[in-house]
């Protein structure tokens, strides 16, 4: 069975998804094009800096082990299939020092090649986009020394190897690079993202959406447990991110939350949309403030399961940080008649503010028909 480990919906309105760096100036839109789901979509416009966007595997930070079936899932688009070949569209497997384990890269031709660790070219798609479309990219790799590989757009096949260095002298998956073109002329454009893997057959998704939800907080919501006793939890739901407005919680031993009450913005129940469910993530941006040093957790979960699920104890800061977790954990994931539940727990006397947050869910569609493709060993030679 698959395990998703990650999903980017870039619903935050801004760039908080890219945990580990950025270079240039990646672009969060709305329009031109599009975004192919939601309201936001991130762009790499071409730019002698060569924007970037790189985001760890796993938002906890820890590296995902190799000999296993990567898959990489995103929809994708391209101002110009045929770039200039001054720095070629990466996607990028590495470590989390930075170290290549594999790439794909669009030529000056409209080619897609896959290129492994050492750079070396094991397979080429001929011309698989269209300008100005947004396409389903899959990516499956193997990550050993000599791991298969295999590309899918739109669902089908376009290019395969059976054998590739992917082993990065036996270093684990740590992160992705997005990088766009250095040419000011061509562009890049992705929305909704999956990473997932398996031990042994790897499958893809086929057609996905990642949702957002929420954010909690707003109108359509309710506090359980102890309310702010600073701000309120509509404060926590401006979007895109915006953390000068704050709940501030304030005492000792304090448990609070909050879910939905029927909304469909705090899905996914209500939402006639989803199909399968295959996992969730919370984006949410809080900070210990003053006080005591006691021990501060984020929960999060639905509506409908006890108790919530909760992250190691949230370390001193004194600015807002990112903090991301995910989640296929039984039992957390809202089911398609459940909704989000956020919150949080104070065990001592110290304060703890909550800027903005939101939910998303990753799903494939009520009526996708979505391909489900195993890879054929026997292809090994």
């Amino acid at each position: 069975m698959a395990t998703v480990h990650n999903c980017l919906s870039f619903e935050t309105g801004g760039l908080e998804e890219a945990d580990v760096s950025t270079q240039g100036a990646p672009e969060i839109g709305t329009t031109s094009p599009t975004p192919k789901h939601g309201t936001y979509r991130l762009g790499l416009i071409g730019s002698t800096t060569t924007d970037q966007f790189i985001f760890n595997v796993k938002p906890d930070g820890s590296d995902l082990d190799n000999n296993t079936f990567l898959n990489i899932g995103m929809y994708i688009q391209f101002n110009d299939v045929t770039p200039v070949d001054v720095q070629p569209y990466l996607i990028e497997v590495q470590t989390s020092a930075g170290t290549l384990i594999g790439s794909l890269e669009l030529t000056s031709g409209g080619d897609m090649e896959i290129r492994d660790a050492n750079g070396t070219l094991q397979a080429t798609a001929t011309t698989p986009f269209t300008v100005d479309t947004w396409h389903l990219l899959e990516w499956v790799v193997e990550i050993t020394a000599t791991g298969l590989t295999e590309l899918f757009i739109d669902g089908d096949s376009v290019a395969s190897d059976p054998s590739g260095d992917y082993d990065a002298g036996g270093n684990e998956v740590g992160r992705i690079r997005l990088k766009g073109n250095s040419a000011a002329s061509d562009n890049m454009y992705i929305d909704s993202l999956y990473i997932q893997d398996q031990a042994t057959e790897p499958t893809i998704l086929g057609d996905f959406e990642v949702r957002a939800y929420g954010p909690a907080g707003g109108t359509g919501f309710t506090t359980t447990g102890t309310a702010p006793a600073l701000g309120a939890w509509a404060d926590t739901d401006e979007i895109p991110f915006n953390n000068a407005n704050k709940a501030e919680w304030q005492g000792t031993s304090d448990t609070f939350s909050a879910v939905a009450d029927g909304s469909i913005n705090s899905g996914p129940s209500g939402d006639s949309g989803i199909g399968t469910i295959h996992g969730a993530k919370f984006i949410t941006t809080w900070r210990r403030d003053g006080g005591a040093g006691s021990t501060h957790f984020m929960r999060f979960g639905n509506d409908v399961d006890t108790p919530l699920g909760e992250t190691a104890d949230l370390g001193l800061t004194t600015g807002y940080l990112g903090y991301i977790v995910f989640s296929t954990a039984a039992g957390v994931v809202p089911l398609a008649t459940e909704n989000f539940e956020f919150g949080g727990r104070i065990s001592g006397a110290q304060d703890m503010k909550l800027g903005d947050q939101i939910a998303t869910l990753l799903f494939s569609p009520a009526a996708a028909g979505n391909p489900v493709w195993f890879y054929n060993k026997k292809r090994r030679v």
